[in-house]
């Protein structure tokens, strides 16, 4: 039995470095195909295709978003003052105050909120990559992937048991199917033979027949249209290949693997022998079974929808 992967998870990891702490994030959800994301620093995004094909290694479908960043720097950091930058926005806010003629005095909140007048050393600091912070960084990217692996593997084998209890609620339905379609065949029968000796009846009194040639027409007669109303509305070929589909889908998620795409399909199957048997069967508890099936079948859909 082969794992079944659920495409929606979550994996978080940190490491720390040259008393630096980085942290990486994925989630992953849902997608018809693999769409990979990753938000780096931009001394970073040079690596973004070696990441992304050694991420595409180990998955194959889902919107996948990654996260790196830097956390801190050291427990103690100092505010630095850029000089340049304070200059810079004094004598923006002076010629402003000139072209419109204004009185008010230059506050030094005023210069203080332009951008980069003041900065924490560690935000200055750009990111040490030497040997050491590739060969952390790499490895703590392979066991993230490893992480969210494991959650969706986790997530995966949970959807795998969700859905056999589905197959086999389904599998009931069928033998409600099946002792259903004996009887609307009996039931039809009984109908068939009331109707014609009711109809001969009315129309047979004016006419001086044998008795024998009276049992003989009406035993004809009703076999005609017993057989021909039973033809129409006989469900065996539907009942057969709803039993072949779930047990095609039975051993679909007992074998695992990519599952998602191959569910899909038996579940359109499913229903679409699940909407001729209701048509063809016209009975009341059929129909209502039909209309369990048709529920089931669309919750296990969305289920199916986040499985590789």
């Amino acid at each position: 039995m082969k794992p079944i992967y659920s495409m929606t998870g979550f994996a978080s990891r940190s490491f720390e470095l040259n008393q630096t702490e980085y942290r990486f994030e994925v989630k992953s959800l849902n997608h018809r195909f693999l769409e990979l994301k990753l938000r780096l620093p931009r001394s970073l995004q040079s690596l973004e295709q070696v990441l992304k094909k050694r991420a595409e290694e180990r998955l194959s479908r889902g919107a996948v978003e990654f996260f790196f960043e830097r956390k801190k720097v050291s427990a103690h950091s100092d505010l630095k003052l850029n000089f340049d930058k304070a200059k810079e926005a004094h004598l923006a806010l002076m010629r402003l105050k000139s072209e419109l003629g204004m009185s008010a005095e230059i506050q030094y909140r005023d210069i203080l909120s332009f951008p980069e007048v003041f900065s924490r050393e560690d935000e200055a600091e750009e990111l040490i990559l030497d040997e050491a912070f590739y060969l952390s960084f790499y490895q703590e990217f392979d066991q993230l992937i490893k992480d969210l692996m494991i959650m969706r593997q986790r997530e995966g084998e949970r959807l795998r048991a969700v859905l056999l209890e589905q197959v086999k609620a389904l599998e009931e339905v069928l033998e409600r199917f099946k002792a259903a379609r004996e009887e609307i065949r009996s039931k039809l029968q009984e109908k068939v033979t009331k109707k014609v000796k009711e109809h001969f009846e009315m129309t047979g009194a004016a006419y001086p027949i044998e008795e024998w040639t009276v049992k003989s027409f009406l035993e004809t007669r009703i076999s005609q249209e017993v057989a021909y109303l039973q033809d129409r509305s006989d469900v065996e070929e539907e009942i057969t290949r709803f039993k072949g589909h779930l047990l095609e889908l039975k051993t679909v998620l007992t074998e695992g693997g990519k599952v998602g795409k191959k569910l899909d399909f038996l579940y359109q199957e499913l229903n679409r022998e699940v909407n001729t048997l209701g048509n063809k069967s016209q009975d009341l508890g059929v129909s209502k079974d039909v209309i369990e099936v048709k529920t089931r079948l669309e919750q296990m859909r969305e289920q199916t929808l986040n499985l590789e």
